[in-house]
């Protein structure tokens, strides 16, 4: 006759444990088609609150802030189910305006470096030259 004991510790689950489970291969592509359509779920908010947004822009300032705050639920839901990749990509989607600043002052960071240098190159050889002149 064996003993069965009646308590079972609350840490020990009488669920199986799926943690260590391999994947089976027929739910990745199920899990793929999953990903695009909440990656689909999200652009597509995105695109419906910018053009909401953009459409009652010079109405009322009331609703403009309403609209303003619905962008984090896109993004919110992008960081959960993305991770903070996912996260980061749909606050950067939901800012274009802020991200084309940011690429024009970049570019025009880097144009103006590079006139800079090639200025003092030009300042540099004038220098030279008229020290040549000067010596003949």
């Amino acid at each position: 006759m064996s003993r069965r004991c009646k308590f079972r510790a609350p840490w020990k689950s009488r669920r199986p444990d799926f943690s260590q489970a391999t994947p089976n291969r027929q739910n990745i592509p199920l899990e793929r088609k999953a990903r695009r359509i909440q990656a689909a779920v999200v652009i597509s908010l995105l695109a419906g609150t910018r053009a909401a947004y953009l459409a009652t822009l010079g109405s009322s300032p009331f609703v403009g802030k309403i609209l303003r705050y619905l962008f984090f639920l896109p993004i919110v839901m992008a960081a959960h189910w993305f991770g903070w990749r996912g996260g980061f990509a749909a606050a950067m989607l939901a800012t274009v305006e802020a991200v084309d600043l940011f690429l024009i002052g970049s570019i025009m960071g880097i144009l103006a470096d590079r006139e800079r240098r090639k200025r003092i190159i030009l300042q540099q050889a004038t220098r030279e030259l008229g020290a040549a002149y000067d010596q003949l």
